[in-house]
């Protein structure tokens, strides 16, 4: 006998409807409930009879269909059984690739969120580490002008205030402008050649439109308190000589200054300079280069940062 298109039809509505209800009570309610907590035996005690009812079902259909169309031989229950299981097991998938992907997005975006913190929680601590190492070294200056009577160190002072300024408010975000940096680094060469005798030379060449781009604050001072600190000398000749260029999205720094061989430890020997490797390591990962070598009697420190973020 010709089966009518009225029982395929009520085959196709039975097995969707499986799919649907298996879909939405493992993504709603088993998943979250059971999967999510780990409770993986109580998933499958509630997913047994769920399936029983999935199986024993389409004999109940059947059995509607014989009384509604008379008996049909080729209308049996294996032909709904395939199908709702082949449907059930889709919404199954279904909903559990949905769920585990929903909450591997969230837990991906708590993830970053997290690292995040840390990450700025760890520059506030670097940089607070950095700035009182700083001013010591910047007290240490205008105190041996004061010592020595010098005119001069009432400039310094006021110097000072304007560089304690920029770090206690400026550089406490998180970038600041490029230009205001400069402005800082020119401030502090400035108030450190006030303290050098006639045989010290200092330059400091600055070039490039800073003023609309952003950079990690305190970012270039730990490398010239570096060449002040190891490459100066009262009794010979010693120079530092310093440059700041921004072209096409990238800041370079350099510094030369002469070796004093009594006075010239590791490079990395200074809390400044290993904490701001660390801060750039956190800024900028794989967007910049630092360099550093000795050579026929000069230091030399070369640092590449692309601000392109």
């Amino acid at each position: 006998m010709k089966i009518k298109p009225d029982e395929w039809r009520v085959t196709i509505i039975v097995n969707n409807l499986f799919a649907v209800f298996v879909f939405y009570i493992n993504y709603s309610l088993l998943i979250p409930r059971f999967i999510l907590s780990g409770n993986y035996y109580k998933y499958i005690i509630y997913t047994i009879p769920i399936a029983l009812a999935c199986l024993a079902t389409p004999n109940l259909v059947n059995v509607v269909l014989d009384y509604l169309y008379g008996h049909n031989p080729d209308i049996r229950p294996s032909n709904f059984i395939i199908g709702t299981i082949l449907m059930s097991a889709m919404g199954l998938v279904l909903a559990f690739a949905m769920r585990f992907s929903e909450d591997w997005k969230r837990m991906r975006e708590e993830k970053k969120e997290l690292e995040n913190t840390i990450k700025a929680t760890e520059l506030v601590y670097l940089k607070k580490q950095l700035n009182p190492h700083f001013f010591f070294n910047t007290l240490n200056g205008i105190y041996a002008m004061i010592i020595k009577k010098s005119p001069m160190a009432p400039k310094a002072v006021l110097l000072l205030s304007n560089l304690m300024r920029y770090v206690l408010y400026d550089s406490d975000n998180t970038l600041v402008e490029l230009e205001k940096e400069v402005n800082y680094v020119t401030n502090y060469v400035e108030m450190q050649k006030m303290r050098l005798s006639e045989n010290n030379h200092v330059s400091l060449t600055v070039k490039g439109d800073m003023s609309q781009v952003n950079i990690l604050p305190l970012v270039f001072i730990p490398f010239i308190e570096n060449a002040f600190k190891y490459g100066i000398s009262s009794e010979v000749e010693s120079s530092i000589i310093i440059d700041i260029h921004y072209i096409d999205n990238y800041v370079f720094f350099s510094s030369i200054n002469d070796i004093n061989e009594n006075n010239m430890p590791s490079f990395y020997s200074g809390i400044g300079i290993s904490n701001s490797i660390k801060r750039l390591d956190m800024t900028y990962p794989g967007k910049y280069s630092l360099s550093h070598l000795a050579r026929k009697g000069k230091y030399y420190v070369e640092l590449k940062i692309d601000l392109l973020c």
